[in-house]
Formats: structure tokens, C-alpha cells, sequence
């Protein structure tokens, strides 16, 4: 493409939606015959993609809440994905596009990454690798060992914490007021959900 087009690759190539959307169908179109046959194969890939994506982030959520609040897991999935089908109503609106550049380069520099660290933290330093160690052993083939629990407890939180801090710098320095009040938004939002439902009484007996 960018020998057709004459123009550098920075400038060819996009990211996120302009990537999957634009970028790529063009490839596609100037493969020829090929592209007919990778280009469906490509987008069928995406929608897989997208539907298990779906799946791995409802089924986490939707067992806390049927365990914590004794409901049903069809009455769980069924809230969650009403909610999850309101707020991406707004990724149809005129600035539906931009809104979604901005939610996808937050979540995926700041709360997917700040994620990872602080798994290690509780896997690692809280609850005890020794504990999940036997358990992993137990069945598998592959034992792991003291080099496994030195990269959960130092080299993936040193190595991620990071990449993080690189990540925050970059998206607050190079956004306009808007996009950084809107990813402000997000982080009060990230923080106050959890708390408020860590905070919910148990309604079964059992949690």
C-alpha cells in the first residue's frame, strides 16, 4: 500500500478501528484474487475475536455477582449485557468513533496493564505462590519452580509497572482537555465500581 499509494508507512497505516476498517480492506482490495479469500477469512477471524472477548470479560462478573448476590446466572449475564448494550450505544453516535480511540487506547495502556500488576501483587505476595504452586503442579507435566514465582513476583510487575507508567505518560501528554477528562472519568469509574461492589452485602450464605 504504500508503494501504490506513494506515501510512508506511518502515514498508510493506522490503529484500532482505522486499522481493522480501513487499513486492512484496502490491503485486501489491492492483493486481487487473493484478497477475496483472506479478506473474509480475516473479518470471520475478527468476529470470533470479538464474541470470545465478550464472553471473557462477562463470565468473570457475572459469576461474582451470581455467587455474592445469590442470582441466577441468567438473570447475571442478562443485567450485565444490558448495561454493557447501553454504554456502546454511544460508540453509534457521530463522535462514536473517536469516543472508542479514546476508551480503547485508556483501557488498554492503563487498566489492562495496572491489572496484570496488581494480580502479581496478590497472587505473588498476598495469597502465596507456594499455595498455587502445588495446585498447577498437581496437573501438570511441565513442574514449575523458584524461576517461576521470581518472574510472577519481580520481573512481570517491574517489567509491565514499566511499559505502564510509559503508556499513562504518553496517552495524558499527547490528549487534548477533553480526551484527559474523559479518561479522568474512566479511572473514577474503574475505581468506584469496584468498591461499591466489594462493599454489597452477601446475600448467600456461603460467599
Amino acid at each position: 500500500m504504500s508503494f501504490s499509494t506513494g506515501l510512508p508507512l506511518n502515514q498508510v497505516v493506522t490503529e484500532g478501528t482505522g486499522l481493522a476498517f480501513v487499513a486492512f480492506p484496502n490491503v485486501f482490495n489491492a492483493m486481487g484474487l487473493i484478497g477475496y479469500i483472506l479478506g473474509p477469512l480475516f473479518f470471520l477471524c475478527l468476529f470470533f475475536a470479538g464474541i470470545t472477548s465478550a464472553i471473557s470479560l462477562v463470565e468473570p462478573i457475572s459469576a461474582s455477582i451470581t455467587e455474592k448476590l445469590n442470582m441466577s446466572r441468567k438473570e447475571a449475564v442478562t443485567y450485565i449485557c444490558i448495561i454493557g448494550f447501553l454504554i456502546s450505544i454511544i460508540y453509534s453516535t457521530a463522535y462514536g468513533s473517536s469516543i472508542l480511540e479514546i476508551f480503547d487506547g485508556f483501557l488498554n495502556k492503563f487498566g489492562l496493564l495496572l491489572t496484570m500488576i496488581i494480580e502479581c501483587i496478590i497472587f505473588g505476595w498476598i495469597y502465596g505462590l507456594d499455595k498455587l504452586l502445588v495446585k498447577i503442579n498437581e496437573g501438570s507435566k511441565i513442574k514449575l519452580g523458584n524461576w517461576w514465582k521470581f518472574i510472577i513476583k519481580f520481573f512481570i510487575p517491574f517489567v509491565v509497572g514499566i511499559l505502564w507508567i510509559k503508556g499513562n505518560i504518553d496517552t495524558f501528554t499527547n490528549s487534548n482537555l477533553i480526551q484527559i477528562i474523559i479518561q479522568l472519568i474512566l479511572l473514577i469509574v474503574l475505581i468506584l465500581i469496584p468498591i461499591i461492589l466489594t462493599k454489597l452485602p452477601s446475600k448467600s450464605k456461603d460467599y
